[in-house]
């Protein structure tokens, strides 16, 4: 996301091509059947991890999915506004610091 590799533009041009995109309409549908795609490839690599014992069989993994593209989303917003990538590293780290709790989240009652 920071391009630190490579002489990239920061970000994620599936979540940020279409801000501020208004009249393009192709561009958005486009973007947001490419990060429909990107929550479902997230979605079903929990349900295998599920599948295969490394996830509670409880395990909600499409309110799991969300957060987690959500806090990526975020991610590469941060990443377009110049944060280094020490800055995302600390930010996932401190997301998966409550990986535990998430986990018990998900799987428990779903709160109103």
């Amino acid at each position: 996301m920071t391009g630190a590799h490579e002489d990239l533009p920061r970000g994620c041009m599936i979540n940020l091509a279409t801000v501020g995109s208004d009249g393009h309409e192709a561009l958005v549908d486009l973007t947001r059947q490419l990060r429909t795609d990107g929550f479902e490839l997230i979605r079903a690599r929990l349900a295998e991890a599920v599948a295969v014992g490394e996830l509670p069989a409880a395990l909600d993994v499409t309110r799991l999915a969300r957060f987690l593209q959500t806090v990526q989303s975020g991610m590469a917003i941060r990443a377009r506004d110049g944060a280094e990538q020490s800055e995302l590293e600390d930010v996932a780290e401190l997301a998966m610091s409550g990986w535990d709790a998430m986990i018990l989240r998900c799987t428990g009652p779903r709160a109103s």
